[in-house]
């Protein structure tokens, strides 16, 4: 019976925390969700413009050329 015991004693304190951090992501929705969308954007593999393309010409010039 303490198998059983210590099984929903873990699924209520995980309910618990479900519940508890539903309502801090619904309170704080307005500052999480752009972390989030930044966050995601890190595994977009469609842009990829912020990369580094080879092929493209670059006109290096330094500060000591004048």
């Amino acid at each position: 019976m303490g198998f059983i015991e210590s099984i929903v004693g873990i699924v209520i304190i995980m309910a618990f925390l479900i519940f508890i951090f539903s309502k801090i992501y619904n309170h704080e929705k307005e500052s999480i969700d752009p972390l989030i969308k930044k966050m995601k954007g890190w595994f977009n593999k469609e842009d990829e413009d912020d990369f580094f393309d080879p092929n493209e010409d670059f006109n290096i010039a330094f500060r000591g050329q004048e």
